[in-house]
């Protein structure tokens, strides 16, 4: 995997998932495995989505080898650092936006109920929203770059929704 736990910050700050004042470290553990679940399932979905399956088949097979490859391949070394520029990855955008959309609600023996704790409960949707258009910006950057660059990756297929901002009205 590409990313950890330390990409969840900022705007994709995740409550109790670092070790702070109150936070039992049984409850941050749990966080964390939860977290590392969604990120082994959406970031190889992440990578499908943004270039292809023909594409992110070898890219997958070349990150799982990565740290024990001594001779490097450029090719996806360059991916990689436009997947990581700047502390930011997209993926992690990605990644949030199915965590948070699937910690909405949980499953009860009674049925479906909204997570509520002792604090006032918010709705999410803004921050999901937040957190995919940041997403997006980063993928048309890599987009425009994967374009100028069509001539070492001739096998990039992108799928659109994952150029496509969104907005709490679903226009």
């Amino acid at each position: 995997m590409l990313i950890d736990t330390t990409y969840f910050k900022g705007e994709l700050f995740i409550k109790d998932l670092s070790l702070g004042a109150g936070v039992p470290s049984e409850t941050r553990d749990d966080i964390q495995k939860d977290l590392y679940a969604f990120i082994e399932q959406y970031e190889p979905v992440y990578l499908k989505n943004m270039f292809g399956p023909d594409m992110s088949v070898p890219l997958s097979d070349y990150i799982r080898q990565r740290d024990s490859i001594s001779d490097k391949v450029e090719k996806w070394e360059n991916i990689i650092a436009l997947l990581m520029e700047g502390g930011y990855s997209p993926i992690a955008g990605y990644v949030y936006f199915y965590y948070v959309r699937s910690h909405q609600a949980v499953a009860t023996p009674n049925g479906t109920a909204r997570e509520i704790d002792s604090s006032a409960f918010a709705g999410s949707n803004l921050k999901m929203i937040v957190a995919w258009n940041s997403m997006v910006r980063r993928n048309r950057e890599i987009a425009a770059w994967m374009r100028e660059h069509s001539s070492d990756y001739p096998e990039w297929d992108v799928c659109c929704f994952m150029l496509e901002k969104m907005n709490e009205f679903g226009v």
